[in-house]
């Protein structure tokens, strides 16, 4: 019974740090676009 619900609790820390760090690259994925497009609108160049 301990055995099971550790493992289980394992299971559940997995996926939360997975879901955690998908959001994480979500985050940085936003800032560094949004990076990228203030320096195109500093440069004033298109955005490749």
């Amino acid at each position: 019974m301990l055995l099971s619900s550790s493992l289980g609790i394992h299971i559940l820390n997995k996926n939360l740090l997975r879901r955690e760090s998908a959001f994480l690259k979500f985050i940085y994925f936003l800032d560094n676009a949004g990076r990228v497009s203030l320096n195109s609108r500093i440069s004033k160049k298109p955005l490749r």
